[in-house]
């Protein structure tokens, strides 16, 4: 693809609300000038069939985007 670079980072936290580890996967990729990132989060949860505890892998998106967020403004 000529000048592409690809960055693959997975970082896991402790979430109290939900009492389980969450985990955060980034992956950036920059083409040229042009670059996108996707955020995937995923936890544990008790449930069996549904998720119903969602709240500690959401607080770890919300960070993250706020990350970025304060990346692109710089």
């Amino acid at each position: 693809m000529g000048d592409a670079r690809m960055i693959v980072r997975a970082y896991e936290r402790y979430s109290m609300t939900g009492s389980n580890r969450v985990s955060l996967s980034v992956s950036i990729l920059a083409v040229g000038d042009r670059m996108e990132v996707s955020l995937t989060t995923s936890g544990g949860s008790e449930a069996v069939f549904f998720k119903l505890n969602i709240f500690g892998e959401q607080a770890f998106m919300d960070r993250a985007i706020e990350a970025l967020d304060a990346f692109d403004a710089g």
